[in-house]
């Protein structure tokens, strides 16, 4: 199996009861992909973000902060090929609102 980086762009703007049910659904899907094998790894982060750009700047807002942009989770998932990482991360139940890149990670 290879591992990919699913990282997870977006923020959740939305009431309470309608979070409670995304999250619910998010478990579930979570809970699946340990079941099968493909989950290793993941964790939600926080909203504050910098770029380092060089030994001297480092940039606190900007086009990486836009919420479309923004990277408000990842996940290391365990997949065969591109395919079926592709596939997995399709099943996401907040893929609308939370739209997922996927990377192959290069190990050594």
């Amino acid at each position: 199996m290879k591992e990919f980086l699913f990282l997870v762009r977006g923020k959740d703007r939305v009431s309470s009861e309608e979070l409670t049910g995304r999250l619910a659904a998010y478990v579930e899907w979570m809970q699946n992909l340990v079941a099968k094998g493909n989950f290793k790894d993941g964790h939600p982060l926080l909203d504050e973000t910098r770029l380092v750009t060089s030994k001297s700047k480092v940039l606190e807002k900007g086009y990486f902060s836009d919420e479309i942009q923004m990277v408000s989770g990842y996940l290391i998932i365990l997949a065969k090929d591109y395919d079926e990482a592709t596939e997995i991360a399709k099943t996401c139940p907040l893929i609308e609102q939370f739209p997922i890149e996927v990377r192959e990670q290069k190990i050594r």
